[in-house]
């Protein structure tokens, strides 16, 4: 299936993507990236938790609505690998990592509660997988040396499950990767990358090299063998024919008992044959220790005397394993490979498709898992070695399985060249949301894209219940994160629907009491998330009520989603239709049109008609380059047809007349043979003269402002916004503008904040500027009030910033060192060390005035631009002989080779590196005023040295160059 993903990635791309997309980088959100300096975290502590400051703005690229989950100047890497969830089993909470004070110690791991208003230190480290019953449980360490733990995010509290004497490995160690398919035990791989025995080839049933799992698992005598991922590795130099097996160690969630096994690492059907005909030579005895795996001399289970289908069962039962470069569908009856291209394996027999979501660039990490007929992958920003940008660099795609994509998020990625540099997005446990890391802004930050609705929940029926009416309803196929259901109510059928519960109700049902005998009411329910996020309204259960008059005939209108006719299919059935997305104009956001493979498409959508009558049949349609292209519908005998030249969402009638419906379910066929026209939503109406408008009618009213804002200056470069919540329960959240402009216009590009509570804290603001503040509150539909407006002033400094630069190339240098010329340096030239123990740079500086400073050192690594080539980077300041900073970072995070910064190289200015100053706040280094000699020492190998730095102003950040972002 690449001709469909190759042909959409390369109409996405429209050329070179690069250029559209790097001249908005950030999205607009400039205020933002303004804001530098200390962070007051003192001012943001509430008890044990810290107060949070998500963003929340748009993609410009794609309409996708995008949060950063919190403002702060540390890395936040998106540590999940694509592998370890950081979402609990109801998306209550979210794990993200990230060094921020706290007190008197650092926490580098966090829990956000579920609207995303605070957070609290991780007790237990990273979760490696989260209990299915219980939202506030998770299993830790993800890499357990001696135990694993039980952990509750929110009260702390942490058991020790089972433990172990620790063991040393000859590869790598021991991983977590989930639970076993029927939820009882963890288990932990024994090493993580399995490992490679001999066995009986039998040629009459080859088995092939796959690429199902990710690791180069050990062989005999302990050393890494062969290519990663594969699950066989004919005629070997040493050892011959090799099978991998999963060994690894059960514990049992309730008890702690352990039981060491060994289990088939694949699902293909030749593969388990080697085990069910015993063609597998296991290690006996002491021969387990050459693995590292002396506890199997012992005690192991053995995949022996069992059938073809209890291996595979066996194989099924125990969680992937995977580094997040394959990811298995829910059932586990495929397996999608990232890389260039990307492809979907069918487990048993082999059989593969593949998807290009670049036409010259890789698919790196994918995350599958939570639906069947898609997954999430991201095409990587740049190529290793070169740092070209390939075509739809940094776009995060839905991935589906008949071999379409679409695209949800821009992550705009900045070069870097290490593992953690990858976005590793992972699906909500009900798809609606992806997270991922990016360094966007400059600095690693954790985001979630909004990829989807909620769905809203099915079969809303109701009945007269004394002088009320009972509402029932049953939750979607997708409600892992709902919260609760809210209920609305109108008099008139097809929309203008009130909110009755303020409160989200907990159940399925729910009983109107405030009805008026003899008056009919329409009813939708809608699904609340604990994210906040509210599904579309449900289907209408209409002429509802109490003591009703007989043959009351109302106007009635029915609308339907075309896309709910193939979203849930099952994985294999491909109906020669595919979903679309507009984030921005599309009811509910997605659409069908005929997939690019098919000569025609068809599906059918079943929708509840509340009365029987003569309905006048709706689509909302739109053409591809204004070519005409046409639906075919059927309702029981009729068949209509509707069509298109119109590039917008444009609302045409079905057939000539209306067409006789009975109460109850009805099916409607949807097929087309046309490629350019889409369909978005189905219409059915009563009333002739009725014409629908725009996308399924929703709530547009925006709620009322917030009142009473305040503005009081808490620190030197910092200020606390605070007001007073509307009386409005549809309230999500508030957006915080700040411009230095009076009448500025309230947008992205002067958006700082997204606060869930009516209070915001502005820092890393610049002395002596004049802030004009504007406060919106939004609600669940994205309604945003008037502005409510506020301004203050900085006081000026005392005296004008220092900045002070020094070169290498002017620097006194002690012992060997290489000077080269090179395009994009500040001085003129650059310094590599080549004697790091013995050389040094020194200066002689006139420091104006003794204070704080901060030191930014800018540098290169030389390497060949792959992934993996760094050095730790510990650079040692003194001032006058006194140690004062270390800088550098640790390990570097980027290489090149000599010719990207060759004279004249266009990418040679985007690659030197400035390292930050500090890891989770800025570090302040303390000089005296007057002639002070700066000596640098310690210099890591192979790094070229081109300036160091020195400034007074903490919202200093260089204009020039890229930030490390480890």
């Amino acid at each position: 299936m690449a001709t469909a993903a190759a042909a959409q990635a390369e109409g996405l791309a429209g050329g070179d993507a690069v250029s559209a997309r790097s001249t908005d980088q950030i999205h607009g959100l400039h205020a933002l990236l303004e804001r530098q300096g200390h962070k007051p975290y003192e001012l943001f502590r509430c008890g044990d938790e810290l107060q949070t400051l998500r963003v929340i703005f748009r993609d410009r690229r794609f309409g996708t609505p995008v949060w950063m989950l919190d403002n702060s100047p540390t890395v936040e890497h998106g540590g999940t690998a694509s592998i370890w969830s950081p979402w609990n089993v109801n998306a209550s909470t979210i794990f993200v990592e990230g060094a921020r004070p706290f007190g008197d110690r650092t926490c580098q791991g966090w829990f956000f509660n579920s609207d995303f208003s605070r957070m609290r230190p991780a007790p237990g480290g990273r979760p490696a997988v989260w209990s299915p019953e219980d939202p506030d449980i998770y299993y830790a360490p993800a890499s357990p040396e001696g135990n694993v733990t039980r952990n509750n995010w929110r009260t702390g509290a942490r058991e020790v499950v089972a433990q172990w004497e620790p063991l040393s490995w000859p590869a790598s160690g021991k991983r977590v990767y989930g639970l076993t398919r029927d939820e009882r035990y963890i288990f932990v791989d024994l090493p993580n990358r399995g490992i490679f025995v001999p066995f009986e080839h039998d040629e009459n049933q080859p088995i092939p090299p796959l690429p199902l799992y990710d690791g180069r698992p050990i062989g005999p005598g302990g050393q890494s063998i062969g290519g990663n991922h594969f699950c066989v590795i004919y005629k070997h130099a040493d050892f011959g024919d090799l099978i991998a097996l999963r060994t690894g160690m059960l514990v049992d969630r309730q008890t702690g008992e352990r039981t060491n096994i060994v289990a088939p690492l694949c699902g293909n059907t030749n593969y388990l044959r080697a085990f069910h005909e015993g063609r597998i030579k296991y290690p006996q005895g002491e021969q387990w220790n050459a693995y590292g795996l002396p506890w199997f001399t012992a005690q192991v289970r053995l995949p022996t005397d069992l059938s073809i289908d209890q291996l595979y069962d066996l194989w099924r039962n125990l969680p992937h394993a995977t580094h997040g470069h394959e990811s298995t569908s829910p059932d586990w009856q495929y397996i999608a490979t990232d890389g260039n291209p990307t492809r979907i394996v069918r487990v048993r027999d082999g059989q593969s498709r593949s998807v290009r979501l670049s036409p010259d660039g890789t698919n790196y990490h994918l995350h599958w898992r939570q639906h069947p007929r898609f997954f999430v992958g991201w095409v990587r920003g740049w190529h290793f070695g070169s740092y070209a940008r390939p075509k739809n660099a940094n776009i995060e795609f839905q991935v589906f399985f008949d071999g379409t994509c679409q695209p949800i998020v821009d992550t705009g990625h900045r070069f870097n060249g290490y593992y953690a540099g990858g976005d590793f997005s992972m699906l909500s446990p009900d798809a609606t949301k992806i997270q991922y890391g990016s360094s966007m802004t400059g600095r690693f930050r954790n985001y979630i894209a909004v990829m989807a609705r909620p769905r809203p929940p099915q079969s809303l029926a109701w009945r007269a219940e004394g002088q009320a009416v009972a509402l029932t309803w049953q939750p979607s196929s997708y409600h892992h994160e709902t919260r609760g259901y809210l209920v609305y109510r109108s008099e008139t059928s097809g929309g203008s629907y009130a909110l009755l519960t303020p409160e989200p109700v907990e159940g399925t049902s729910w009983r109107d009491a405030s009805v008026e005998p003899g008056r009919a009411y329409c009813y939708v329910v809608t699904a609340l998330e604990h994210a906040g996020l509210e599904s579309g309204y449900s289907a209408e259960a209409a002429h509802a009520g109490v003591d009703l008059s007989a043959g009351r005939n109302a106007p009635l209108v029915v609308y339907a989603e075309a896309e709910d006719s193939i979203r849930d299919l099952a994985i294999e059935i491909l109906p020669g239709l595919a979903m679309g997305v507009d984030r921005a104009e599309a009811s509910d956001w997605y659409y069908l049109y005929r997939h690019p493979e098919a000569e025609r498409g068809a599906a059918e959508l079943t929708l509840n008609v509340a009365a029987a009558g003569r309905y006048h049949v709706w689509t909302r349609l739109r053409s591809q380059g204004q070519q005409h292209g046409r639906w075919e519908l059927t309702l029981g005998e009729h068949s209509l047809r509707a069509g298109t030249d119109q590039d917008a969402w444009t609302w045409v009638r079905a057939g000539t007349g209306p067409v006789a419906l009975d109460a109850g379910l009805a099916t409607v066929g949807l097929a087309t043979a046309d490629a350019a026209v889409q369909l978005d939503l189905l219409c059915l109406a009563t009333e002739a003269g009725f014409v629908p408008e725009g996308p399924r009618p929703e709530d547009r009213t925006p709620p009322p402002p917030p009142t009473g804002v305040q503005v009081e200056q808490v620190g030197e470069r910092a200020v606390r916004l605070a007001w007073t919540r509307p009386a409005d329960p549809r309230l999500a959240h508030y957006q915080v503008y700040a411009s230095r402009e009076a009448d500025f216009e309230p947008g992205q590009e002067t958006l700082v904040g997204s606060p869930t509570y009516e209070q915001l804290i502005d820092w890393g603001l610049r002395a002596g500027t004049r802030y004009h503040y504007a406060v919106t509150a939004v609600d669940r539909r994205g309604n945003e009030s008037v502005p409510l407006r506020a301004q203050t002033a900085i006081p000026p400094r005392a005296a004008a910033p220092v900045e002070i630069e020094l070169t290498f190339a002017a620097a006194e240098l002690t012992g060997p060192f290489e000077r080269s010329e090179g395009a994009g340096t500040r001085g003129t030239a650059y310094a590599v060390p080549l004697d790091p123990a013995n050389n040094r740079a020194a200066w002689r500086v006139e420091i104006p005035r003794a204070g704080d400073y901060y030191l930014w050192l800018r540098h290169l690594r030389r390497g060949t631009g792959q992934r993996g080539d760094d050095v730790q980077q510990e650079v040692r300041v003194r001032a006058n002989g006194q140690r004062v900073a270390v800088l550098g970072g640790g390990l570097t995070d980027l290489n090149a080779t000599d010719r990207l910064i060759a004279k004249d190289h266009p990418l040679a200015p985007s690659l030197w590196t400035w390292a930050w100053p500090g890891e989770a706040d800025l570090q302040r280094t303390r000089l005296p005023a007057g002639s002070v000699e700066l000596v640098l020492d310690n210099l890591a190998p192979n790094v070229r040295y081109d300036a160091l730095l020195l400034t007074d102003e903490p919202s200093f950040v260089p204009g020039d160059g890229r930030l490390r972002q480890r």
